[in-house]
């Protein structure tokens, strides 16, 4: 749960739609991403209370109305003191449905990282293991060449198996119980962009539904 009356100091968005949460942001994976903004704070004035340090705005590359586009991102790699194997699978796909005016784009992905602490009273090695998923879908309609529609869901989900905590100066921990922690992120956005001829009009709302 958030705490009442504890705001972050810096702003974490995704195309404009704050992700960020009270004490706690989720790791956003940054694949197939068109670019990352950084703001300088305060930003209070534009995007409120919890920027007042600053923001940054991750951009995701929306979908192209022109071609068709795929990728596919593998990675496997080993952490110092774990015993098992970190990994990643991201993939995506561009298609165009109507050519210059209706496109669709799907990305996906399935991330490990390897846990490297040990719970001794638990005697559970690699306790602190942690799994991320998530995906996003960006629909852009362009009805004239004056109008953009933008639609963007993002969903992302990670389940770390025990705190990373330890006892210093050692990699352990002892505790009782183990401490996971979930989180899980739903974001829904529609945007228009529109060529007023002496001037652009961008209006955009979003809905967004965040646990911790």
């Amino acid at each position: 749960r958030d705490q009442p009356g504890v705001k972050e100091q810096v702003g974490v968005y995704l195309d404009e739609s704050v992700i960020s949460m009270s004490l706690f942001t989720p790791d956003l994976d940054l694949f197939d991403l068109e670019r990352v903004e950084v703001l300088r704070g305060p930003q209070g004035t534009l995007f409120g209370s919890a920027s007042l340090g600053g923001l940054v705005n991750y951009i995701a590359k929306s979908a192209e109305t022109d071609d068709f586009d795929a990728a596919i991102q593998t990675s496997l790699g080993s952490t110092s003191h774990s015993d098992d194997m970190s990994y990643a699978l991201k993939g995506m796909v561009n298609l165009p449905l109507i050519e210059d005016k209706l496109a669709v784009r799907v990305v996906g992905l399935e991330r490990l990282d390897a846990g490297y602490v040990d719970n001794i009273r638990l005697n559970n090695s690699d306790s602190n293991e942690l799994t991320t998923r998530g995906g996003r879908v960006s629909v852009v309609f362009t009805p004239t060449e004056t109008t953009k529609l933008s639609w963007l869901t993002m969903y992302q989900e990670t389940q770390l198996d025990d705190q990373t905590y330890v006892t210093i100066p050692t990699l352990t921990r002892d505790t009782y119980v183990p401490e996971p922690h979930e989180t899980e992120m739903l974001i829904n956005s529609l945007r228009l962009d529109q060529d007023l001829g002496f001037g652009n009009l961008t209006v955009l709302g979003a809905m967004a539904d965040k646990e911790s």
